[in-house]
């Protein structure tokens, strides 16, 4: 069950595609942080079984770890891309970790080789992909430097955060996936 945040709504669903054996390397994350700004998360290790899952419950832990610290969601990324290049055993991991900001309606971001979160405003439809800060799959060998953007929020904005799972498909292209779910 996610987390309890006070003031923000939040919901997750995942069905693991690894259907014999219900394993895999997707994640997310709802961590409450100080002075109500929640860190999120969603990522994903390359692969099925249980290298993907013990590699996805470390990087969780240690994004949650970094976050808990204070670092901003760009440091979280260059920290745990030194963490994952150290300590992965599978293939490469990407991620988006955003801190939420109550107090300011902002949300800022940064993302590692992940797709882009959506942001769907409450008043005219909009959506918006939170693509400005984008970088480098995790656990490469020189690290990685990574961007953050941060975006307004009004009330009743609607983020999007999911894994390629949901918009890859043998059918269409990832970026034909992305822009079905921009329009759903």
């Amino acid at each position: 069950a996610p987390a309890d945040v006070p003031g923000l709504d939040h919901c997750a669903f995942f069905i693991p595609s690894d259907d014999a054996e219900g394993l895999g390397g997707d994640w997310y994350s709802v961590l409450p942080l100080k002075e109500n700004r929640p860190y999120l998360s969603v990522g994903d290790v390359v692969g099925h079984g249980l290298t993907a899952v013990e590699d996805m419950a470390q990087l969780r832990s240690a994004g949650n770890a970094y976050a808990h610290q204070g670092l901003g969601p760009a440091r979280v990324l260059a920290e745990l891309s030194n963490f994952a290049a150290n300590m992965s055993r599978g293939e490469f991991a990407t991620t988006m970790v955003a801190v939420y900001d109550q107090s300011t309606a902002t949300l800022t971001y940064s993302c590692a080789g992940h797709p882009p979160a959506l942001l769907r405003r409450a008043d005219t439809g909009e959506v918006i992909r939170l693509d400005e800060a984008r970088g480098p799959i995790l656990g490469l060998p020189d690290g990685g430097s990574y961007a953050e953007a941060t975006v307004a929020t009004r009330p009743g904005d609607v983020v999007v955060m999911y894994t390629d799972g949901l918009v890859e498909h043998a059918s269409h292209s990832v970026g034909d996936g992305i822009a079905h779910l921009e329009g759903v």
